[in-house]
């Protein structure tokens, strides 16, 4: 029997959680793909929700607990192993090499290209279905039962892509509109062989069901430790990653970074940073910094001491001295794929003079510089592909979007969307990795 994902869908907004253990809900909703959501603004790294059949005063009619639980031990039973992954990626590179081949052929038919042959075309088919049929023998007796529908699909597309496949061959010196005509014919019959592959891809919860929205997996939390002081703070970083409708596309990213520790801590990371205690020159303290967010900015605000020194010969002297209050914009972004932390100074209360150096002399520069350097490390550091994502994802990440958020309590939220691209193979993994992921937390 083969569970189709409607169906756990289905299962799971019937499944009240009185009535059956957390894990095997969450199991149901990681092995079903439910956790989708649609991709758009709002629950950005926080978690995301399953309509239907949840708020309801009692089960919904129709579907006991003994069929509940069949049916998830059926799905676990068809669910891929890590070796029927890589098989199946080998199995659709193999099929993509045929195109290729096929578009050569026809290509050098037309006297556009002379790479194509019909023995290199007959070479690739060939490697193609045995790959599949290899595949095919390594089923368990388990998934051959359940997938015996996919399967018998499958091995008629087989004998169909076999058949266009020798008429290709036979008329390969029987001129150009023939081999053309006959080329096309193949090109259907590969076409489909590669659909009901991934039937079986969907069967087996390696690949999203053609159509769907992309599914939605949450990334586990991370905590980041920065140092400051003999001291430590910890920014944790939740998100999720979201596949391509159709299995088309680059994967989606969306995470969050929880700043709460660095707002009550903003002015002991900063002071040793901004601090300037130069003999002649500006020198300044921070007496009190306060970290809010301000829509898709934050306001950092600054209590300083400011004094300037001149020095005559050997003796140094104080010129200016006074109290300043400085309010500062920070305005993330997302430029070449790298985060970024913009600084613009929106109000300063001060003597004239001191207001002047601060808004545009070299001491309001070096400020704004130093604040600047300091928060971005700590964001970046908190966001990194490295630790945040799964393997097959880090090293084709790019960021594309950045902005700070708020909880409406106050709290600093700075909110990372960006997007994976990978060629089909890679898609692929990083897709079982994923659904890996979900099994094995829900098995927890």
């Amino acid at each position: 029997m083969v569970v189709s994902r409607n169906r756990l869908r289905t299962l799971s907004s019937m499944i009240r959680p009185s009535q059956l253990s957390f894990r095997l809900a969450v199991a149901l909703l990681a092995l079903g793909c439910i956790c989708q959501a649609q991709r758009g603004p709002g629950s950005v790294g926080g978690g995301s929700s399953v309509g239907g059949g949840l708020s309801g005063g009692g089960r919904a009619s129709g579907v006991s607990v003994k069929d509940d639980l069949k049916d998830f031990h059926e799905a676990l039973a068809l669910q891929a192993t890590g070796q029927q992954v890589s098989q199946f990626q080998a199995m659709v590179n193999s099929a993509e090499a045929a195109g290729k081949e096929l578009k050569n052929l026809e290509r050098a038919a037309t006297g556009n290209d002379a790479k194509g042959s019909p023995l290199a075309l007959e070479q690739s088919i060939e490697k193609a279905r045995d790959d599949s049929r290899k595949f095919l023998d390594g089923l368990s007796d388990q998934q051959k039962t359940g997938l015996r529908e996919v399967i018998r699909r499958l091995s008629h597309a087989d004998g169909d892509l076999a058949q266009q496949a020798r008429q290709v061959d036979q008329l390969a010196g029987a001129g150009a509109a023939a081999l053309a005509s006959a080329a096309r014919n193949l090109d259907a019959a590969l076409a489909g062989f590669r659909a009901q592959q991934q039937s079986l891809g969907e069967a087996m919860s390696i690949l999203s069901p053609a159509g769907a929205v992309g599914t939605r997996f949450l990334i586990p939390t991370v905590r980041t430790s920065i140092k400051f002081q003999n001291q430590s703070l910890f920014i944790p970083v939740s998100g999720s990653i979201s596949e391509p409708a159709n299995n088309d596309g680059p994967f989606e990213f969306e995470a969050s970074e929880d700043l709460t520790e660095l707002q009550g801590n903003i002015a002991g990371l900063l002071r040793g940073h901004v601090e300037k205690g130069i003999r002649c020159g500006d020198r300044i303290s921070l007496v009190n910094a306060i970290l809010t967010p301000a829509s898709a900015n934050a306001r950092l605000a600054l209590n300083l001491h400011y004094e300037h020194w001149g020095c005559f010969g050997a003796a140094a002297n104080e010129i200016a001295e006074g109290e300043a209050a400085m309010d500062l914009k920070l305005t993330p972004s997302a430029a070449d794929g790298t985060l970024r932390l913009a600084i613009d100074t929106t109000r300063i209360e001060a003597q004239e003079m001191i207001q002047e150096r601060l808004r545009s002399g070299t001491a309001g520069d070096e400020l704004r510089s130093e604040i600047a350097e300091t928060l971005l490390a700590a964001m970046q550091q908190a966001a990194n592909a490295k630790t945040l994502l799964p393997p097959a994802a880090q090293d084709s990440a790019t960021l594309t979007r950045a902005a700070f958020d708020s909880t409406g309590s106050g709290r600093l939220i700075l909110l990372l969307v960006g997007e994976i691209k990978l060629n089909a193979a890679k898609a692929i993994a990083l897709n079982a990795q994923l659904k890996g992921q979900a099994l094995e937390q829900a098995r927890q």
